[in-house]
């Protein structure tokens, strides 16, 4: 359902949406990330909804330049450590992505 918003918000603001990485809530943090297109059909959709969709590999294949930007995600905000710290996710290395300010 993510995709789905990402995609509709993309078309209301004008905007082309760019799919992350897939990666599995159901298994281990280890079992890493799968190029969207490789499990959806992006020509399909394209053709389907008139609209361009862009595969993140495509903007940004697995170099090892990891780009610093000022990254945020609810999921990593939603739910914190007792501590106070944010949830980890894998998804910033996934996508060769740095945070400014000490988040990683």
């Amino acid at each position: 359902m993510s995709l789905t918003n990402l995609i509709y918000l993309a078309t209301l603001a004008s905007r082309v949406p760019v799919i992350p990485p897939f990666a599995s809530g159901h298994l281990t943090w280890g079992a890493g990330h799968m190029k969207s297109s490789e499990i959806f059909d992006f020509t399909r959709l394209r053709e389907s909804i008139h609209y361009p969709i862009i595969d993140w590999a495509d903007l940004k294949n697995g170099s090892e330049h990891v780009d610093r930007i000022g990254c945020w995600s609810v999921w990593m905000a939603a739910k914190g450590d007792d501590d106070g710290s944010p949830r980890g996710s894998t998804q910033h290395g996934a996508l060769g992505l740095g945070t400014l300010g000490g988040i990683k």
